[in-house]
């Protein structure tokens, strides 16, 4: 795991050293609601579809590189400044 600092960016980066995903062939689809790439019985795919809406609502964003068989790193960039969506007031 790792840190560091850009001028938008607090940027948090760790790996690990599981089965990897196939990006070529589930790239696209990495982020979606209920998405599993490997056949765990105990895998409900929300974990990367939460992150990255969270992420993303906050003013961040997420990105993965991966290779099979060999791991994933993750890399999530909070925004410095953080802009709230605010709602209209509707009456």
């Amino acid at each position: 795991m790792s840190s560091s600092e850009s001028n938008d960016y607090t940027v948090l980066q760790f790996e690990d050293n599981g089965l990897g995903i196939d990006l070529a062939k589930y790239g696209s689809e990495i982020f979606g609601l209920y998405r599993t790439f490997h056949h765990n019985e105990n895998a409900e795919g929300v974990g990367l579809y939460l992150t990255k809406s969270q992420m993303e609502a906050f003013g961040g964003k997420i990105e993965v590189s991966s290779v099979v068989n060999v791991g994933s790193t993750f890399t999530l960039f909070f925004a410095k400044e953080i802009k709230i969506p605010t709602r209209a007031n509707t009456k």
